[in-house]
Parts: structure tokens; C-alpha cells; sequence
């Protein structure tokens, strides 16, 4: 291990020896604050549903690694953050799901309940250059369906698919699905799929939702891809129509319905920019019942087919590999 593999741990001496002969030079990162053995940089690596998250370390079955620590402040919504708690603690023991593992909890009085998780790479959305490959759509489409398979299949919706909430890890070839504000269980006690019924609150992201999350009514499976086409959407052409709707001018139509609207306007011709198994995926999905269970795997097979017939090849070489 190279001295800049530990930066963070580095003392401001053999810093500066560092910086003097050898190049990229490197920074301490800043404490923001110690607990026992959790400490929190400064340095943040996104905002989450209910609270922001930092770097940090953590001293964990006597290793020392690298976390990412969501603080959620007490005057926010605290039962939500306990929600978040208890699906970690239950996630912790599946496997084969990509998702970070909770490392530890803590409920203090000046920081609310926070969260330590695994600290994985950057998201979707940071490595966007703007536009992505056709290829590297359909590898990312191929691993997030068989993530929202297992996840559905444990019995969970995630109800805020967008670009943040994915993110790679250290091979920079799997990705993760993060940030559990908004899930929910739509099973029951006996395995039983919840009623379709009013949710009294929209929830989600606007630019990525899908259009049946906008009315307020509940949400099943099928919104959580709904969604995903959305944001594949997005990587691929950098930008959405409905970006353009201007939140600040919504005095006479509230800015959600107004991004409902376009969505509904435009979409067909987004499905055919894109090809063919997207616009076949996506009705299907539409089409689906409330409590029906989507057909991953035949999804996975139309981009898959659509990718061969193009020449492409699903060997991990996504656009962010150099």
C-alpha cells in the first residue's frame, strides 16, 4: 500500500514529505467529529432521503475502513430514519442483493439516529460525462433489473429510483443500490400483496417518477422500473424535456403536475429514440396489474438481444473504465 492509499489518516508531516516528492499531491480531509470509535470527515458524499452523508472511518472488528455515515437531524423526520434502521438490520442478512451493509447505528441527541454503512464509489450520476454509450445503458439496465428483482423479491419497494441511489464498487464493475428513505413493504405479515389504495403524499423524485406515482396513489413493483427507464433515459440523452418545467413558476399548476404532463406528451418519443425492448418493456409494465409481479428476467433478454444484434458484448467495460 502506497502512502495516498490512507490519506485520510495521514498527519499533516508526512503530508507535506509526500506532496514534495511524489505526484498527485494529496489533502488530510477535515474532521467534522469523532464518536467513540466513528469519525466523520467533513466531507460529504451526498444527501439522502432524511439527512446528508459523509466520509468517514470506522473501527469495525478490529479493522479500520472506510464508511459513509448518513447523520439524520433531530428536527427532521425520525421515524423515517428508524424505518431506515430496521431495513438494514433485516438487509444485513440477505444475500446476493447488492446493497451496502449497515456496520453500525447509533441514536445521539445532537445528531439524531445516524447510520454507518459501507463506503462504496460514486454514482451514477457523478460519472455521467453527459450522454452515455448505448452499451453501457444496456450493462447498467442488465444489473439494476436483477437488483430490483432480488429487492422486490424480499418484499420491499424502494419509491426514489434515480441516478444518486446507484453506485459502484471499488472494481468499479458492480453496482449498489442505496439511500432506503422512502422503501417500504408492499407484503404482509403472511406474504400477502398490500391493496391498491391511496398513499396521501407523493413520493419519489419528480424527474424520475412514474406517472402513476404522480397521482398519490399507491405503489407497487412496477413503479420502481417505470422509474428506472427514466433514468436510463436520462444517462443516455444527458437530459429530460421535463427538465425544462420551472419549479418557481407553479403558482397556477403545481410543478409535479406540470412534469406529469410533459412526461405523458413525451415519452412515446423518448421509448423510440432509445430502440425497440425499451418501448416494448416499458408498455408492458404499464400494462401490468396493480399486485403483479414483473418479468425480469425477460426483460434482461429483450436489452440483451437488442445489445447482440447491435454487436455489443457484456463484458463490464463501461464508459467510466479508461
Amino acid at each position: 500500500m502506497s502512502l495516498a492509499d490512507d490519506e485520510e489518516t495521514l498527519s499533516p508531516e508526512n503530508v507535506a514529505v509526500y506532496n514534495e516528492f511524489m505526484w498527485p499531491p494529496i489533502k488530510i480531509e477535515k474532521v467534522h467529529k469523532k464518536i467513540g470509535s466513528l469519525v466523520i470527515y467533513r466531507i460529504k458524499c451526498g444527501t439522502g432521503g432524511y439527512g446528508v452523508v459523509h466520509k468517514g472511518k470506522l473501527l469495525h472488528e478490529g479493522k479500520l475502513v472506510k464508511v459513509a455515515v448518513k447523520l439524520q437531524k433531530v428536527a427532521s423526520d425520525r421515524k423515517s430514519s428508524g424505518i431506515e434502521v430496521n431495513f438494514y438490520k433485516e438487509s444485513n442478512t440477505w444475500e446476493n442483493v447488492c446493497i451496502p451493509k449497515m456496520l453500525h447505528h447509533m441514536d445521539t441527541e445532537e445528531d439524531g439516529i445516524i447510520i454507518v454503512m459501507e463506503r462504496l464509489g460514486p454514482s451514477l450520476k457523478t460519472l455521467n460525462p453527459g450522454r452515455f454509450t448505448m452499451k453501457t445503458i444496456l450493462m447498467i439496465a442488465d444489473q439494476v433489473i436483477s437488483i430490483l428483482e432480488g429487492f422486490h423479491d424480499k418484499g420491499y419497494l424502494h419509491r426514489d429510483i434515480k441516478p444518486q441511489n446507484f453506485v459502484i464498487d471499488k472494481t468499479y464493475t458492480k453496482i449498489f443500490m442505496i439511500d432506503f428513505g422512502h422503501c417500504e413493504k408492499f407484503l404482509d405479515d403472511e406474504g400477502k400483496h398490500k391493496k391498491e389504495g391511496e398513499c396521501f403524499q407523493v413520493v419519489g423524485t419528480p424527474r424520475y417518477m412514474s406517472v402513476h406515482a404522480h397521482t398519490g396513489l399507491q405503489q407497487s413493483r412496477k413503479d420502481d422500473l417505470l422509474s428506472f427507464i427514466h433514468v436510463l433515459m436520462f444517462l443516455y440523452r444527458g437530459r429530460l424535456p421535463w427538465q425544462d418545467v420551472n419549479q418557481e413558476d407553479s403558482s397556477q399548476t403545481p410543478y409535479a403536475v406540470k412534469v406529469c404532463e410533459m412526461k405523458q406528451d413525451t415519452i412515446p418519443d423518448l421509448l423510440t429514440e432509445m430502440g425497440s425492448p425499451f418501448n416494448d418493456i416499458y408498455w408492458q409494465l404499464m400494462e401490468l396489474a396493480f399486485d403483479e409481479r414483473p418479468k425480469y428476467k425477460d426483460y434482461r433478454v429483450l436489452l440483451s438481444d437488442f445489445g447482440a444484434r447491435k454487436g455489443i458484448v457484456f463484458d463490464n467495460k463501461f464508459d467510466w473504465i479508461k
